[in-house]
């Protein structure tokens, strides 16, 4: 390779800036200075003009909150508002908040959690398993997903229809789910046990023969049990389930076993700790055998949302191998990272993290 040329080249430019009457070598470099300084005058504008926008911000959040706990404190039972108080509000509110109507009610984090991961699933298709009187469907239809529901619950098929009878994306099955084909007897209770959380016996219709919590049977009503595999084969599901929603008071393992080679992209099941008093002898498995059979079926990561007994705060954890003393609740299983990244992220944005360190022998 020859060097000369290049190397000449560079003498050559070098002896051109030397020879260069000091006064041009000194404009350049005043030129080059004034434009240095205004570029830095300019972004120092821009810095200016950012923070007063974000002090701006900050002030009207302040003052909205204030404003909303002004009003709000004048009201105890928001839901005794009239129509023209509503409207009263929403005047004296500012214009990106807006009390709706009078006719709401509280939603649980997992029915958000599930809504909200609707965008990140390749398939529309929901199963509620244990739909009862159509809650959770409902949420899930208005979200977009198309909901087979599932309740063999004779007593309450009125309510479930009634729920959803106005959404074209739903369908209603009135028999039960578990791991294999046959009929069982489903028990039904009349009274509840003291707790804050369940306000209808309904909801607590089980398989399970449990006896704890001065639970009363009223009746026992026989119903058919199905196996999502074989519901697939016979062509009444389809095969690319997007999500499984199981809440069967204690039955969800044998669901789960039910699905055979299928593999919803995420699935959440019910769980209670063996020190809470529906874990001692009302399920037939451990929140530790929920999750070696979903790893087993390459569900690798889970996001446990729980209450602890007695309590309503919502909190999670993500991927441990033991649930939260005393608690119960409902555990995400993803079989893709990218999905359980984005349901840790809201997670971790709306709710509280619970830290524990587990007894070892």
């Amino acid at each position: 390779m020859n060097l000369k040329r290049p190397i000449k080249q560079i003498f050559a430019l070098v002896g051109n800036l030397l020879t260069a009457p000091l006064h041009e070598r000194a404009t350049h470099a005043n030129k080059q200075l004034d434009y240095l300084m205004d570029r830095d005058r300019e972004h120092t504008t821009k810095i200016d003009r950012l923070a007063e926008a974000n002090v701006a911000i900050l002030k009207s959040t302040i003052d909205t909150f204030m404003q909303i706990e002004e009003l709000s404190g004048q009201f105890e039972n928001f839901s005794k508002l009239t129509e023209n108080q509503i409207a009263s509000l929403n005047k004296k509110l500012p214009g990106h908040v807006e009390i709706a109507s009078k006719e709401y009610a509280s939603v649980s984090p997992e029915s958000i959690l599930m809504t909200y991961l609707y965008s990140y699933l390749d398939s529309r298709v929901a199963l509620d398993v244990g739909a009862h009187c159509g809650d959770v469907s409902r949420q899930l239809a208005e979200t977009g997903f198309v909901v087979h529901a599932f309740e063999p619950n004779t007593k309450i098929q009125d309510n479930l229809k009634n729920k959803l009878e106005n959404l074209g994306n739903c369908t209603i099955h009135n028999y039960a789910l578990g791991s294999n084909n046959e009929n069982a007897s489903l028990i039904i209770y009349d009274n509840l046990p003291y707790s804050r959380t369940h306000n209808d016996p309904s909801l607590l219709s089980s398989l399970l023969n449990r006896e704890l919590l001065s639970l009363q049977k009223s009746e026992h009503i026989e119903v058919v049990v199905e196996t999502i595999s074989n519901l697939v084969e016979n062509k009444e599901l389809p095969s690319n389930i997007g999500l499984l929603k199981i809440d069967t008071e204690g039955y969800d393992l044998e669901v789960i076993k039910g699905m055979g080679e299928l593999r919803p992209s995420i699935v959440v099941a019910e769980y209670w700790d063996k020190d809470h008093p529906w874990g001692q002898n009302s399920t037939l498995y451990t929140y530790r055998m929920l999750i070696d059979e979903m790893r087993d079926r390459d569900y690798n990561w889970h996001i446990d949302l729980h209450r602890l007994w007695g309590e309503e705060k919502v909190c999670f954890t993500s991927n441990q191998l033991i649930s939260v003393p005393n608690s119960w609740g409902n555990i995400f299983f993803f079989n893709d990272i990218k999905r359980f990244h984005v349901a840790l992220q809201w997670c971790e944005a709306t709710l509280p993290r619970t830290f524990f360190k587990s007894e070892t022998n």
